[in-house]
């Protein structure tokens, strides 16, 4: 077939957010700043808008006061004060960060000129290996739903959370078919935003760690109910943030760990029995520059946790409650998720410093494999049965399989990379990564786009 080609009038309209960071002027920090806009809509909107610096602050002012789960469909306003201390390092804490983003945001954007001064670029387009997969995308019956988490049962099907709204919903990607439970709320008239991290205990019951609400919540999917247990009153405050629930190993001791971000940033531990809480505190008097994000739990239910802000993985041993905490090969590493394989080895995703790593419990030892391609902000990571590592990210529209060899190289593990190109944007958060279809099949929610992706590779 003689195709003859030619040059796309509208390139930007086709840029991710990594595309458009890499085209973008600018310092790293600039662009790291700038990252965070894209958390919730597009850079291109940045762009193509015409704000000058001072109609920019403005706009930041304004946006701070929407919550994480906030999207241009459903914008969340906080109730609660934002006390400063913020979510996570892209914050612009100093007084003077905020003019200095707005500065340079304008320098971007057509505010003064009618075209953009800088030339637009691409990540390459995949080829080979990376184009033989089959892609299936399931659309969620509401527009504003941001699943966070979307994970397969036993029985195949794929529960997801919802970032932006507290509901729990189940996909049946048999037949497309959806199904949603409202979430009841335990603290009313607080910010109205969703849950986030989903998991399911030994017996198959859902649980779900929410927001502002200060709760966790377990889900039985034969009599279709919620219970909940709420974190201690006296960190159940305005800065309560119960994101992430591991119920996994819980039938051990009759126990669930689950997290308490923000300015609280506490890791608490629920008996079942009893309904009692324990409270364990990492950091201390140092806990300003630190955070607790993932959490997991091995299979004598000690928790593993990642330190998101001050960049390190954690321990907490069941039976002593001894606190351990290591930093990661790379400062500044921002872990966010993560998860166990069966030989205790803990894979996660190094956003910051654009990298996967793994954190061996039995060692105590690290190991990391750097992305080829810039901003892929791998949010996540999951192994899975072949040995190959699965991750993705906010920024790429990408996901990326890695076969990971333990031969160092400048300070990083080498290793094989396929990406594969989403056919639409697809925000990535949690990754989840099924070993027991043929082929392995890689779940994830599609953030800001209302819907569940599926990703089968072909070879």
């Amino acid at each position: 077939m003689d195709l003859k080609l030619m040059k796309a009038p509208d390139l930007a309209s086709q840029l991710s957010k990594a595309d458009w960071l890499i085209s973008f002027p600018g310092s790293l920090e600039q662009k790291r700043l700038a990252m965070g806009c894209g958390d919730c809509h597009s850079l291109e909107r940045v762009a193509k808008s015409k704000y000058d610096a001072a109609a920019f602050l403005d706009v930041i002012k304004r946006m701070r006061t929407y919550t994480n789960g906030s999207g241009p469909s459903r914008p969340i306003k906080r109730v609660e004060v934002n006390d400063g201390v913020g979510s996570g390092p892209r914050e612009p804490e100093r007084p003077e960060a905020a003019q200095e983003l707005a500065q340079y945001l304008s320098t971007l954007n057509l505010s003064s000129v009618s075209h953009w001064k800088y030339p637009l670029w691409t990540l390459p387009r995949p080829r080979g290996e990376a184009t033989r997969v089959v892609y299936t995308e399931y659309d969620l019956p509401r527009p504003e739903t941001q699943p966070h988490d979307a994970v397969p049962d036993s029985d195949g099907m794929v529960w997801y959370s919802d970032f932006s709204s507290l509901y729990l919903g189940m996909l049946n990607p048999r037949t497309g078919e959806v199904k949603e439970w409202r979430i009841p709320e335990v603290k009313p008239g607080v910010t109205p935003a969703g849950s986030l991290s989903l998991s399911f205990d030994k017996e198959g019951n859902v649980w779900v760690g929410s927001l502002f609400q200060g709760a966790i919540y377990r889900f039985d999917k034969k009599t279709e109910t919620f219970n909940s247990w709420s974190a201690p009153r006296e960190y159940n405050n305005s800065q309560v943030r119960t994101s992430m629930v591991a119920p996994q190993n819980s039938h051990v001791d009759g126990k669930v760990w689950f997290s308490n971000n923000l300015a609280n940033k506490r890791i608490h531990r629920l008996d079942l029995a009893t309904g009692q809480i324990e409270t364990f505190d990492p950091y201390g008097e140092s806990r300003r520059e630190h955070s607790v994000y993932c959490i997991a739990s091995d299979p004598m239910n000690n928790l593993i946790f990642c330190d998101y802000v001050g960049s390190g993985i954690g321990e907490i041993n069941a039976k002593t409650g001894k606190i351990s905490r290591y930093p990661t090969p790379s400062p500044g590493a921002w872990p966010r998720r993560g998860s166990l394989d069966s030989q205790g080895r803990f894979w996660f995703g190094e956003s910051a410093v654009n990298r996967i790593g793994m954190f061996d419990t039995k060692t105590k030892e690290f190991l990391e494999w750097r992305m080829v391609n810039p901003w892929t902000d791998p949010y996540d990571a999951m192994l899975d049965r072949n040995g190959d590592v699965w991750t993705g990210g906010m920024v790429t529209d990408r996901v990326i399989r890695l076969t990971p060899s333990t031969e160092i190289q400048f300070t990083t593990a080498l290793g094989k990379r396929v990406e594969y190109l989403l056919p639409r944007p697809t925000q990535i958060r949690r990754v989840f990564v099924d070993s027991s279809a043929t082929p392995v099949a890689f779940w994830a929610g599609s953030n800001l786009g209302a819907s569940i992706v599926k990703l089968e590779p072909l070879e």
